[in-house]
């Protein structure tokens, strides 16, 4: 089985390897991919298989307004595509390893950005919005 190498972000690229194992580690380096990442917030934020509607909001609901954190991660309404939404996300690394998963909670859009380069999350976090204002474009 193959799998990517954490490396540091910029040339000349050192291999990273993270004290965290990859299980306690929101970044998908412990054998995930996208589309699996796609899943899981489908399972946990889209539809009653997983979590009743109660359960949803209970996890949604921000406890630390100034970093819009809530149980499952973070949300917040913000203009995407000249529209008002209301998005939740999701970013973690363990070590080079970074991931953004973002997803609009009324209509089901999901973003999901792995990285093996240690990128600076912020810049993820401006790609994913990248992407997912085309997506609806």
């Amino acid at each position: 089985m193959a799998y990517a190498s954490a490396t540091s972000g910029t040339a000349p690229w050192v291999r990273k390897v993270s004290a965290i194992p990859d299980y306690l580690a929101m970044a998908g380096g412990f054998y995930s991919s996208a589309p699996d990442m796609l899943r899981l917030m489908e399972g946990v934020l889209g539809g009653d298989r997983i979590l009743t509607p109660a359960s949803r909001a209970t996890l949604m609901r921000v406890h630390r307004p100034a970093q819009r954190y809530a149980l499952g991660g973070r949300t917040q309404v913000e203009t995407i595509a000249d529209k008002e939404r209301e998005a939740a996300w999701e970013d973690g690394s363990n070590g080079g390893f970074r991931l953004v998963a973002r997803r609009v909670l009324d209509d089901g859009v999901g973003v999901v950005v792995f990285n093996n380069g240690s990128y600076d999350h912020r810049r993820l976090g401006e790609l994913a919005s990248a992407v997912m204002e085309a997506v609806y474009a």
